[in-house]
């Protein structure tokens, strides 16, 4: 399995393709069918909890970056973001498609969570990605190179003179 395949990591990815899938559904339905909005209706107050589990799987995922080889973050990284965006989409076509009902006075009760949680996801998202730890072994290589040139100091040398504790 690759790195950035984790099973956690499988069933989010699942979970936002299953969203999508359901409103692909929901939108051949003939029009004016009641159970269009009540369903509409039900998949946005389960979408609604995305956000906490996309917190989640950054999380999770961040930290089993940071703890295993560095040639991991990468990978993992453009897992998490790629999963990240798919929610995003999901939940965007079905903000679409229940504004669409709206539209033909079949409002969706929950359509004001889905908003919320669709904001929440849009402006945590730069955060998350500037956070994350995207170390590439040539980064590793390029720092050391610019070291040796003098372009930098290494962490000895700008920590080297503070005073250690006893042991």
């Amino acid at each position: 399995m690759p790195l950035a395949e984790t099973p956690l990591l499988q069933l989010y990815e699942g979970q936002a393709r299953a969203a999508a899938r359901v409103v692909e559904v929901l939108r051949a339905a003939r029009p004016g069918e009641d159970f269009q909005t009540r369903d509409v209706d039900d998949l946005i107050a389960a979408l609604a909890e995305s956000p906490n589990q996309v917190e989640k799987m950054y999380h999770d995922a961040w930290r089993r970056a940071v703890d295993g080889p560095m040639v991991q973050c990468v990978p993992i990284g453009e897992a998490v973001f790629r999963i990240w965006d798919a929610y995003l989409h999901a939940l965007r076509s079905v903000r679409e498609f229940a504004r669409s009902l709206a539209a033909n006075d079949r409002a969706a009760v929950h359509l004001d969570d889905l908003d919320a949680a669709i904001a929440r996801l849009e402006r945590n998202r730069a955060k998350a990605f500037n956070g994350w730890p995207w170390f590439r072994p040539e980064d590793e290589d390029e720092a050391l190179a610019e070291h040796a040139r003098g372009e930098s100091l290494s962490l000895e040398d700008v920590f080297g003179v503070l005073p250690r504790p006893r042991q």
